[in-house]
């Protein structure tokens, strides 16, 4: 055996991912026949799972030790939030499958993040509810790298509403009060403890695929006049008026977070129904200043109007709800609920939560990549969304806006969207800023396909990936007010080209309908937002192929007629 993969094998001994009864069938698999380095044994590995790819892909880069934590051996990564990264995790005592969080390590010494991690498992441990996702245990262990803080929680395999209403759009009106009524049930259990939420949005409510809805984060929770330790510290390190999510806080908590009570949750329910109704948050303010001063002082939009299948009791209930004082809001869940039930009816959810993961996956790793802080005032959802992936472990309230509740507004402005090109060559990277060619001559080389835009631009795809979006950052920036920073991205993997959704908030549809990820076939109509749309049309290469695969065919279908007509 090579001396690497002498070493790999006892680093996957060390690491426990795979049970000691196994290990005698890893070193088996290492001598076997085509095994001639790590890659290769990782690989079948995975084929016969043993691993998983994240097991493998931390083995791969020397991370054994990162795959264990306490009693707990990671096996998938389900994604990152503000305060850390959740994981699917196995008890290696029991084979107990569940959600492991562990605090960012950027946060190790970091006295309020330490506090408010803390302050959501003892919430977690405190309340038991079936709306509530469970937490198990909360423990502390110490590796190479220091100490290091988890929760371990139930895994709950569900879709956050934010990512439900940003790939299927506005939930049915019974639809809607079911889940809304669900999760205020849930709500409830924790107002009878004494406990208020503060950050109830569709980032922290999940549900199954029966249509079961569960309330998780409870990261900013409130005990009310019972202040402890840890609400101290948050009050103490981030100050009272910054915790909570812009798009769904009531004035009052935006004035004074510990001022919150049983009627600001019930604020942010009606700011959530809102927004599973039409597709869009309650404002859209694009900074969190704007967003806090719009909840003070303007009044919601008509529910109906963005949605004209709703009856008027939906924007009278919504009113209500989100009334700015919060003596003119229900003073408890059980008064929504007597509002809710007479119109909800269970929907199921179906929806595959191995591909919701591997989605949440990829934003994750864009996350750690992306590097950067986050504190209690962030506008960015927690990841642990199991979450997670996500876990998640997802991403902002931009994601919510979407316009399926107003097909007849979407206008098409394609002549008036100047696409740009940002190139990477010799070294340099910069902005290109003039216009794409007119189909006479390629830009930047001829490459294996092209998009073709409406107003007769063309741009030549000539390397495997580009991102594209409003950012600045995109090889393909389209100045449209309606695309998110980082719309989409094309890649080509070595057969085909592939179109995939990056989380934004208007969507990608291709030939009308919207996906999250999809083929590109030539002719494939692609529609980014609702004023972006261009055609795709294979290259020389993939009509080439095309064309001697349809070539051979006919060959082939030519000798058979003249054998049997030989015959």
């Amino acid at each position: 055996m090579p001396t690497s993969l002498a070493t790999l094998v006892d680093a996957i001994e060390r690491s426990g991912v795979i049970p000691a009864s196994l290990a005698a069938e890893v070193r088996k698999l290492s001598q076997a026949t085509g095994i001639d380095d790590d890659d290769a044994l990782l690989q079948r590995l995975v084929s016969t799972n043993l691993l998983t790819q994240f097991q493998a892909g931390e083995l791969r880069e020397g991370r054994y030790r990162r795959l264990r934590i306490g009693d707990y051996v990671l096996c998938d990564l389900l994604g990152v939030g503000g305060m850390g990264t959740v994981y699917r995790a196995r008890n290696v005592r029991n084979g107990a499958i569940v959600a492991l969080k562990v605090l960012g390590e950027r946060y190790k010494h970091d006295a309020g993040m330490r506090a408010r991690f803390r302050l959501e498992a003892k919430t977690g441990m405190a309340v038991q509810h079936p709306g509530l996702v469970r937490t198990l245990f909360l423990g502390q262990t110490d590796d190479v790298f220091g100490e290091v803080d988890y929760v371990v929680m139930e895994l709950f395999e569900g879709i956050a509403l934010h990512e439900l209403v940003g790939t299927r759009g506005p939930r049915t009106w019974p639809a809607a009060c079911d889940l809304i009524a669900q999760a205020a049930e849930a709500l409830g259990c924790l107002h009878d403890a004494g406990m208020v939420h503060r950050d109830i949005k569709p980032d922290n409510l999940l549900v199954d695929r029966h249509g079961t809805v569960k309330l998780v984060d409870f990261g900013l929770s409130f005990l009310g006049t019972r202040l402890c330790e840890e609400e101290f510290s948050l009050a103490m390190i981030f100050g009272h008026d910054c915790l909570g999510t812009a798009d769904y806080m009531p004035p009052e908590q935006a004035d004074d977070s510990m001022q919150a009570d049983v009627r600001s949750d019930i604020y942010s329910l009606g700011a959530t129904l809102f927004t599973l109704l039409t597709g869009r948050r309650p404002f859209e303010e694009t900074t969190r200043k704007a967003q806090i001063e719009a909840h003070r002082t303007q009044a919601v939009r008509s529910v109906c109007e963005l949605n004209p299948e709703l009856p008027q009791f939906a924007e009278t209930l919504i009113g209500r709800l989100m009334s700015k004082s919060p003596s003119d809001r229900p003073d408890s869940t059980q008064a929504l609920l007597a509002a809710l039930r007479p119109h909800a009816r269970r929907e199921p959810v179906p929806f595959d939560f191995e591909r919701l993961l591997r989605g949440r996956a990829r934003l994750a790793a864009r996350k750690i990549s992306g590097g950067g802080t986050s504190t209690g005032s962030s506008r960015k959802s927690s990841a642990t969304r199991v979450d997670s992936s996500i876990v998640s472990p997802t991403s902002g309230q931009a994601t919510l806006e979407t316009d399926v509740a107003r097909p007849a507004v979407r206008r098409k402005r394609q002549t008036e969207t100047t696409p740009r090109i940002r190139t990477q060559a010799d070294g340099e990277s910069g902005l290109n800023a003039a216009r794409l060619g007119d189909g006479s001559a390629p830009l930047g080389g001829a490459g294996p396909a092209s998009l073709i835009f409406d107003d007769g631009n063309v741009f030549h795809l000539a390397k495997s990936g580009y991102a594209i979006g409003r950012g600045d950052d995109n090889d393909l920036q389209l100045d449209a007010a309606d695309l998110s920073s980082r719309h989409a991205q094309l890649s080509f993997d070595g057969r085909r080209w592939w179109i995939s959704d990056q989380n934004s908030k208007n969507g990608v549809r291709v030939n009308s309908r919207r996906v999250q990820e999809s083929p590109l076939e030539s002719g494939d109509r692609i529609t980014l937002g609702v004023s972006v749309t261009f055609r795709f049309a294979a290259g020389r290469s993939q009509a080439l192929r095309d064309g001697l695969l349809w070539a051979s065919v006919a060959a082939a279908a030519l000798l058979a007629g003249l054998l049997i007509w030989l015959s």
